[in-house]
């Protein structure tokens, strides 16, 4: 697509399992791994050391019904390609390799402390129960962390393997220019 816009925007997506789903875990901590802060794996290879991307980030998207495992990237538009093709290169190093122990160490940590900072008033606490109920179990609130720290690292390569295909990828390219 192209619009009235100044950078270009990358956005690839994978359909992943729903919120109570056991991968939905390691596809959580595989997120955080990938793209969340500044010594994560893509921000790493794509901003600090190829310089193809302002900001890079991965998330997860999982409610009661099939989620989206994502990446987006701020970028010139000339780098949309380049950075692409080193997303999933990144993507492939942890379907070969998988990740180190530290990473997991590390990527638990955050989402731990992530869960926490949420639940630190009371309607935070109660937005997350109501949430988790309005997808049809609250009790996910008290086994949330639980479940993060039953996630091993071979989970999170089989996850990379199972969902991060090519033929279950989506991929958005916004660009400046004017029109579609």
């Amino acid at each position: 697509l192209t619009g009235d816009i100044k950078n270009a925007h990358l956005m690839m997506g994978w359909h992943v399992p729903d919120l109570f789903s056991r991968d939905s875990f390691a596809c959580d901590l595989l997120s955080t791994i990938l793209g969340e802060g500044k010594s994560s794996r893509l921000n790493q290879a794509l901003r600090e050391k190829k310089r193809l991307v302002n900001c890079v980030s991965a998330a997860v998207f999982a409610e009661k019904y099939p989620g989206m495992f994502y990446v987006e990237a701020v970028l010139t538009p000339d780098k949309a390609e380049p950075a692409q093709d080193a997303v999933l290169s990144e993507i492939s190093r942890i379907q070969d390799a998988g990740v180190s122990e530290e990473e997991l160490r590390k990527a638990r940590n955050i989402a731990e402390a992530r869960y926490i900072f949420s639940e630190e008033t009371v309607e935070g606490q109660g937005r997350k129960l109501g949430l988790y109920e309005m997808f049809g179990d609250y009790t996910l609130a008290d086994r949330y962390v639980r479940k993060l720290y039953s996630v091993t690292r071979e989970d999170i390569q089989r996850v990379s393997r199972t969902y991060l295909m090519d033929e279950n990828l989506s991929i958005l390219t916004y660009l400046p220019g004017s029109g579609r």
